[in-house]
């Protein structure tokens, strides 16, 4: 971006964004987290919601969804804690499925794709792990598929993208 050269050509397939607060909604589906208020999000916004976890591992905005048992189902999220360091897990599918990764002051976008093993139990989210944490999350996508593709904004409603089509003349 600085000195103006291509940085490649994206072309995506169709998705769907099956969540309909991509910024996420600031209390809806919280598990024990606590809202603490906005924060400037990776798009320079202020829609990034700011959480804490004051006794042990809170879940953020838990997401249901009716996915389809034996297809694969990625949740993608930004996320950056607001000390020095911090752990989170993310949760895509059955409750005995997740992953831990470490985050820092300086957002990251993560995810985690898995087989769904149900169709009615499914869910996403993000958990923070320690007690006294704060984490910023930002930016929430699921989709069905097995890696994350870029980012489909929702508000109120799942959002699908077409499939991007190039040609050469």
């Amino acid at each position: 971006p600085m000195n103006g050269e291509s940085l490649g050509l994206l072309i995506e397939e169709g998705r769907t964004n099956m969540l309909t607060q991509s910024a996420y909604d600031a209390v809806a589906n919280t598990t024990n987290a606590t809202f603490e208020g906005l924060a400037i999000a990776p798009d320079g916004t202020n829609t990034a919601k700011r959480y804490s976890s004051s006794s042990g591992e809170k879940a953020v905005n838990q997401i249901s969804f009716g996915g389809i048992a034996g297809n694969d189902y990625t949740f993608s999220v930004y996320v950056r804690s607001t000390g020095v360091a911090s752990q989170v897990n993310l949760q895509v599918g059955d409750t005995t499925y997740t992953e831990t990764f470490d985050i820092s002051t300086e957002w990251q976008r993560l995810d985690i794709t898995k087989v769904n093993n149900a169709s009615n139990t499914t869910r996403a989210y993000v958990r923070i792990l320690n007690t006294g944490d704060e984490v910023e999350v930002w930016g929430a996508q699921l989709e069905e598929g097995s890696y994350p593709t870029s980012l489909i904004p929702t508000s109120g409603s799942t959002v699908t993208r077409s499939s991007d089509i190039a040609t050469i003349e």
